[in-house]
């Protein structure tokens, strides 16, 4: 089961409806996309660490001006999350 907040952020309406929401809409899809890749840069910079992850995106971030969590759920805050973690794990 997809969390509430996870169809927010993506757009899909439930659980029920992702993959149809996924394969009609495009925006939806690069959400979708650029989430996969928080997901991968997120946990390469924890160290794995699950915990780790979850407190850094629900921690005030002074780069970014907010909470990487809420700023997830406006029109272009995961590719400004997305972007924030490429620059952090480039060496």
């Amino acid at each position: 089961m997809i969390s509430q907040e996870l169809c927010a952020i993506i757009g899909a309406a439930d659980d029920n409806s992702v993959l149809d929401t996924l394969a009609s809409n495009e925006t939806v899809s690069t959400n979708a996309l650029l989430l996969i890749r928080l997901h991968s840069l997120l946990t390469g910079l924890a160290g794995g660490n699950a915990g780790a992850a979850a407190s850094w995106l629900k921690s005030y971030n002074v780069i970014l001006d907010a909470r990487p969590l809420e700023l997830m759920h406006q029109p272009v805050g995961i590719k400004r999350v997305v972007d924030y973690l490429e620059s952090r794990s480039r060496p």
